[in-house]
C-alpha cells in the first residue's frame, strides 16, 4: 500500500537521490536530521538502490569444500543471538554444516528458509504496513549473505514463506484484518522489488505452494482435524506426568498426526506468553489461539514445507526464539537471530520485526532508531506523528513506514 497523501512536510536525501521522508504534520526543523538518521542506519541496503544486489551464482571451483562448509558454518551460526549461540549444541552445529556443505559441493547458493508473519501482529489500519523494523531485519539477513560471500561466492538464497492460510485459521477474519494482511504482504514484496533484492530474496505465501485448490482445500482441513486432536489430549493431559501422557489416547491419535514429543507445562505457558496482554480474553479463547498456531505448526511438517527443493534440506533461519522444551530434533538446522543488532536496540532481543514497531526520536542533540515491541507499547502512552521513508529506483517505489516519537510515556 502506497502511503496516503499526508501534504505536510518532505526532505529529499541529498546523499541518496532515491529516499525522502514525509511527515504529515512538522517535526519542527528535524525532518532533514530524521532523514540523515536514516541513511546511516540502513546505508548497506540502501546502497542496492544504486548498484542493486549481485544475484546468487555459481559457487565457482571450491578446491576445499569441507573447510568452506566450516567457515560458512561458523559464519552463520555466528549471526546467533548471544544465548542462542551458546546454546547451540554440537549436534545442532553440525545439522547445518551437513546441509551448508551439499550446497557447496554442488555449486549452488546455500538454501536459507524463514517463516514470515502475514501481518503486523495485534495491528490493523495504516500501522499494519511495513515500517523501519521490516527494512532493518532485511539489512540484518544481508549481512548474512555478505558474510558468506566473503569465503563462498555462491551466497545465499532466503526463501521467506508467508503463512497466510495459517494466520486465516488462527486469527477471527474480517474486512479489517484482510485489509491489513493485503497491506503488509504488498509493502513487502514492493520493498524487496524497489531496493533490487528479489535476486536473493523469494518471497511467497504458503498457500502459494498448494498445487491447486483442491490441494489448498485438503490443508485447511488438515489443520482443523489437528486442531481437533491437539484440544482434546490438551484438556485430557492437564496434570498428567509425561509418563501418563503418552498413555493417553488423545496422544496417541496426535503421534500419528505427527506431532513430535509432549506438549509439557513449560511449552504451554511459553505459547500463552507470547499472547501477552492481548490474551485477555477467557482462557479457554487464549488457549484456542495456541491450539489454532499449533495446528498450522503441524501442518508445516504434513506438507513437508520445511524440507526446501527436496534436494538439500535449507538451513532455517527464525526471529523467534524456540519454545520452551521443544524437541532437540526439531532445532536441528536452525539459527536464532536477533533482527536488529544489540548496539542499535536492546529491547527486542527476541522479537520478530512483525510485532515491533520501528521509529526516531530525539535523545539530546540527535536523532536515532529504535524499536519496541506493540505489546510494550499498548501499556504506554507513546505519541507518533505518522511519517513515511521512500524509497524509489528503476523497479519502483516503496513506502516504509517512519513515524516519529513526539511524546515518551509518562
Amino acid at each position: 500500500m502506497v502511503s496516503p497523501d499526508l501534504g505536510g512536510i518532505e526532505v529529499t536525501s541529498m546523499g541518496f537521490k532515491e529516499a525522502f521522508v514525509r511527515y504529515k504534520e512538522s517535526l519542527g526543523g528535524l525532518e532533514g536530521g530524521v532523514l540523515s538518521a536514516l541513511e546511516r542506519l540502513f546505508r548497506p541496503i540502501l546502497s542496492r538502490l544504486q548498484g542493486g544486489v549481485e544475484a546468487p551464482r555459481d559457487g565457482g571451483i571450491v578446491a576445499n569444500p569441507d573447510a568452506i562448509a566450516d567457515r560458512v558454518t561458523r559464519i552463520i551460526t555466528g549471526f546467533s543471538r548471544a544465548e542462542a549461540a551458546s546454546t547451540v549444541s554440537q549436534g545442532a552445529s553440525e545439522a547445518i554444516r551437513k546441509r551448508i556443505l551439499e550446497f557447496v559441493r554442488r555449486r549452488i547458493p546455500v538454501d536459507v528458509q524463514m517463516l514470515w508473519s502475514p501481518k503486523k501482529h495485534w495491528i490493523c489500519g495504516t500501522e499494519s504496513a511495513v515500517d523501519l523494523a521490516e527494512l532493518a531485519a532485511l539489512q540484518t539477513l544481508l549481512s548474512v549473505d555478505s558474510a558468506v560471500r566473503r569465503v563462498y561466492q555462491g551466497g545465499v538464497s532466503f526463501r521467506l514463506d508467508v503463512e497466510d492460510i495459517e494466520f486465516e485459521f488462527m486469527e477471527p477474519q474480517s474486512e479489517e484484518v484482510a485489509r491489513a494482511r493485503e497491506t503488509y504482504i504488498s509493502g513487502l514484496r514492493r520493498l524487496i522489488k524497489t531496493l533490487r533484492l528479489d535476486e536473493v530474496f523469494t518471497l511467497r505465501r504458503v498457500s502459494e505452494c498448494a498445487r491447486n485448490e483442491e490441494e489448498l482445500r485438503r490443508w485447511r482441513q488438515q489443520m482443523a482435524e489437528n486442531h481437533r486432536v491437539l484440544k482434546a489430549y490438551w484438556y485430557e493431559s492437564e496434570g498428567c506426568t509425561c509418563a501418563k501422557e503418552e498413555e493417553l489416547g488423545s496422544f496417541q491419535e496426535l503421534r500419528r498426526l505427527g506431532w513430535k514429543g509432549t506438549i509439557p507445562p513449560e511449552m504451554r505457558r511459553y505459547y500463552l506468553r507470547r499472547l501477552g496482554r492481548f490474551a485477555n480474553a477467557p482462557n479457554r479463547k487464549g488457549v484456542d489461539m495456541v491450539l489454532r498456531n499449533l495446528a498450522g505448526i503441524l501442518l508445516h511438517y504434513q506438507i513437508g514445507l520445511l524440507r526446501g527443493s527436496g534436494l538439500v534440506d535449507p538451513v532455517k533461519l527464525s526471529f523467534v526464539r524456540p519454545a520452551d522444551s521443544a524437541p532437540a530434533e526439531l532445532m536441528l538446522g536452525r539459527v536464532d537471530l536477533r533482527f536488529v543488532p544489540r548496539k542499535i536496540c536492546s529491547r527486542v532481543n527476541a522479537a520478530a520485526p512483525w510485532s515491533t514497531k520501528g521509529f526516531v526520536y530525539e535523545r539530546g542533540n540527535g536523532l536515532l532508531v529504535s524499536f519496541r515491541g506493540w505489546q510494550e507499547l499498548a501499556g504506554t502512552r507513546c505519541q507518533f506523528k505518522e511519517g513515511w521513508f521512500t524509497l524509489t529506483g528503476r523497479e519502483g517505489a516503496a513506502e516504509v513506514r517512519a513515524d516519529f516519537l513526539r511524546k515518551e510515556a509518562g
